[in-house]
């Protein structure tokens, strides 16, 4: 589905937002409520690049291109059951939320997709097993699933399982087989 016409797509790098843009990204992440929080504003000051979507004047979405740190960054493989894999994944899609009356117009796989233009290094990022929807649109975008699902740590919602995907950007020059 292709985000209708009233939206506006932003991307650039967290030293080029203000304040009032970070606390909006973070606000919108919080309510959607699938994000452990607790790291989320040193995240968002790392991250590589932050998408914003809006409609109007109005923030409808966010996602992240995270600089991963290492200890989440083993931590997540680790319980995939491929840690040997940790270290060539230096980058994640993550944070990536959308404002309830404006999910299942597009917002989430522009944002996506835009932020898979900023790199060209592979790239990893983890979905709730429940997420179809996530799934789904790190799927379309060539994400794997890779190792097992295991359980989740965000506590609020008791228990559920997490499943790791990566993405294998390909080189200049080089094709996808």
């Amino acid at each position: 589905m292709e985000p209708s016409d009233n939206l506006h797509f932003v991307v650039k790098p967290p030293r080029r937002c203000n304040a009032k843009e970070l606390a909006a990204f973070s606000q919108l992440v919080r309510k959607g409520g699938e994000v452990n929080v607790l790291f989320l504003e040193e995240g968002l000051r790392r991250a590589y690049s932050l998408g914003f979507c809006f409609a109007g004047p109005q923030l409808v979405g966010v996602a992240a291109l995270k600089h991963s740190d290492q200890g989440h960054q083993n931590d997540v493989f680790q319980r995939a059951g491929v840690p040997d894999l940790a270290s060539q994944y230096q980058k994640e899609i993550g944070y990536v939320c959308t404002a309830e009356p404006y999910r299942g117009r597009g917002v989430c796989p522009t944002l996506v997709q835009q932020l898979l233009k900023t790199t060209e290094e592979p790239v990893f990022a983890t979905a709730r097993v429940q997420n179809k929807t996530a799934i789904r649109i790190l799927q379309r975008f060539g994400f794997q699933p890779i190792g097992h699902r295991f359980i989740g740590r965000h506590k609020r919602d008791g228990r559920y399982y997490v499943q790791l995907f990566v993405l294998e950007k390909e080189k200049k020059g080089e094709k996808r087989s």
